[in-house]
């Protein structure tokens, strides 16, 4: 008796690269925990292709060619949706036969916060970057990443936590960048600000020492995150999904709205790092 552990991977034309992976990185490291299989047929329709000028059948393409998760794709076995802690528990405990539990995405949600700690002290989320397609070297430079999230016309939810980037917060991220520059002034740090809208909505962030990544196709802006001596995120799920796939020096602001691994202590605050 094998039990498998899968969630929804389409888009449904409204969700993003963020959220959607940040869903697969929990259901593998949840089956990893509860040593079960996992089963991956692929992401579809996801939404932001829009700003590159290409199908969105080739972004898709391009997004599961680069994470590479697919996992007993073509497995073919009795199906049970999920939404319930308890109704899991019962199925892992009892079910006799090879069954896949489709977990109910709120549910992974719920789940990959809760037992985060423990994923963090196995690294089963970080491991399984081991799988994806990396393209681009690492830069020589010491390099600092930072992620500053837009209101878009796709991103254009108006909740506070989302924390959107506005010309009221330019002195923010001055002091932000000027704080880390103190930090690692012994490594050199080379700046790189990753956003979307015009670069010149970014100009008082400029210096010999910055670069911008403006509207860069996403799966290289991510595959740069990872590889940053430092990260600072943004609320945001790309942002996140970086966090938790990250073996380098991560901050993130205070009050970030998903649970970060124990060992991220560092926060940044109005006035710099905290």
């Amino acid at each position: 008796m094998t039990i498998y552990l899968s969630t929804n991977a389409d888009g449904m034309n409204t969700e993003g690269i963020g959220a959607m992976v940040q869903s697969q990185l929990f259901t593998k490291a949840l089956s990893d925990f509860f040593k079960c299989g996992y089963i991956f047929r692929g992401f579809k329709n996801f939404t932001h292709f829009q700003y590159f000028d290409i199908t969105q059948e080739k972004f898709m393409k391009d997004i599961n060619e680069f994470f590479n998760l697919y996992e007993n794709q073509d497995l073919k076995i009795k199906k049970i949706n999920i939404s319930s802690y308890d109704d899991l528990l019962s199925i892992l405990n009892t079910n006799a036969d090879d069954v896949e539990i489709e977990l109910e995405p709120g549910l992974v949600t719920h789940l990959g916060q809760y037992y985060l700690s423990e994923f963090e002290k196995s690294g089963s989320i970080r491991a399984i970057k081991n799988k994806f397609k990396f393209k681009l070297e690492k830069p020589k430079e010491f390099g600092v990443a930072l992620h500053i999230r837009k209101f878009t016309k796709t991103d254009c939810d108006t909740s506070e936590v989302r924390d959107y980037f506005t010309k009221e917060k330019e002195e923010y991220y001055l002091n932000l960048i000027d704080s880390l520059r103190e930090t690692y002034q012994n490594k050199n740090p080379k700046f790189q600000i990753y956003s979307q809208g015009s670069e010149e909505e970014f100009n008082f962030l400029r210096s010999s020492d910055v670069s911008f990544f403006i509207e860069e196709y996403p799966l290289d802006s991510i595959e740069k995150m990872l590889k940053a001596d430092v990260f600072v995120m943004a609320n945001s799920s790309m942002s996140y999904i970086a966090h938790l796939l990250r073996d380098h020096i991560t901050y993130c602001k205070l009050g970030f709205y998903h649970k970060t691994y124990d060992s991220l202590k560092l926060f940044i605050g109005y006035d710099g790092i905290v």
